[in-house]
């Protein structure tokens, strides 16, 4: 399930949240991986996290960072993917 969408400010990349289930539960087995793609080629998306669910995404304003919810923690992690 997609649950979050954000685009970079520089408006050249995506990112995005897809919530994962493994369970008839909705409040278990849950995982979110989190994928930027660039605007040019969406089909291309590069994952950049994955873990326990987690809330919010945004992109800092030289749009080289991204951080998120994931892991019961808030991440920054790098726009290329590394």
């Amino acid at each position: 399930v997609l649950t979050d969408l954000a685009m970079s400010p520089d408006g050249a990349d995506l990112a995005y949240r897809l919530r994962h289930y493994s369970e008839l539960s909705a409040e278990r087995g849950r995982r979110d991986s989190l994928h930027i793609a660039s605007t040019d080629d969406l089909s291309r998306a590069v994952e950049i996290a994955r873990g326990t669910p987690g809330d919010g995404l945004t992109w800092a304003p030289d749009s080289r960072w991204i951080f998120a919810g994931i892991r019961s923690r808030i991440a920054a992690l790098s726009a290329d993917g590394r």
